[in-house]
């Protein structure tokens, strides 16, 4: 039986806050009227945050012909969505980096690059189908595992058993986590949403992407994290590239999304972006 992830919430001394400019470009992005001016004064509040934004908007990826020197000039030659992307993902990644247990077998290089790589697919799904905003779609994928963080940091040694017992599959993981700690993944990150006062369907969507019967064009924002999810599992486990070998309930996700690979190179640079190289192999 599963046990209450709300409880083991309460007795949790060091539970990671929500970063504020998280909260804040949630908010801004709920509000169809905000403009690059206001996500720039938002972010620029942040030294730590624009020298980040700024590495971004310089990186040899966009090939701009001079060099970008604030947020807004940022915004303006990356894009307001892509800004506004790599600001939650690294508020979010910076705001877990201090909860580092001595664990031997969970690569948080590799969990990052997995949840990124979610929540560029969720996004770029959303955008072309329109079951969901654009926006919840990303925060939801970028999220969907942070239970584990969570489980991370309250159980290192029973975490560090799972890790072994589920040996990288994603889905072993959650069944590993079950018997060795009585909690599930998703279940916590529900629960963790849910005090950080989530929309609804974004705490919903993070607690039920281990939902095998979801679909992408019945189920909404879940439907949309549930099969990048699913399908991002299934590539990691098959190691291959090719369409034809993706479940037919995946193949039109693989469609929308542009191709796994493209989605796994964009989310590969944005974390490369983030991390500035200084934390490849710090944290695992």
């Amino acid at each position: 039986m599963t046990r209450d992830a709300a409880a083991l919430l309460k007795t949790m001394v060091e539970l990671p806050p929500l970063p504020a400019v998280s909260l804040r470009l949630m908010e801004l992005a709920s509000d169809e009227r905000t403009n690059a001016q206001q996500l720039a004064n938002v972010l620029s509040a942040d030294p730590a945050l624009t020298a980040r934004i700024l590495r971004f908007g310089n990186s040899a990826a966009y090939g701009y012909q001079r060099r970008v020197a604030s947020v807004r000039e940022a915004i303006m030659v990356v894009g307001f969505e892509l800004v506004s992307q790599v600001a939650f993902a690294t508020s979010m990644i910076d705001n877990f980096r201090r909860f580092r247990p001595g664990d031997e077998h969970f690569d948080t290089d590799t969990f990052w690059l997995h949840s990124v790589s979610v929540a560029i697919g969720g996004e770029a799904v959303a955008r072309k189908c329109m079951f969901a905003r654009p926006s919840d779609a990303f925060t939801a994928g970028i999220l969907h595992d942070v239970g584990r963080l969570v489980l991370r940091q309250t159980f290192p040694r029973e975490f560090d058993l799972a890790a072994v017992m589920s040996a990288g599959t994603h889905a072993a993981f959650r069944e590993s986590e079950l018997a060795t700690m009585g909690y599930a993944h998703d279940d916590v990150g529900r629960a963790l949403g849910e005090h950080w006062n989530f929309p609804e369907q974004i705490a919903e969507a993070i607690g039920n992407h281990h939902r095998s019967d979801l679909r992408l064009r019945t189920d909404g924002l879940s439907g949309i994290v549930a099969c990048c999810a699913r399908l991002a599992a299934f590539k990691a486990e098959v190691k291959v590239d090719d369409e034809a070998s993706v479940p037919p309930d995946l193949a039109e996700t693989e469609e929308l999304c542009g191709g796994w690979s493209t989605v796994e190179a964009q989310a590969s640079t944005l974390v490369e972006a983030i991390s500035g190289g200084t934390n490849r192999g710090g944290d695992r």
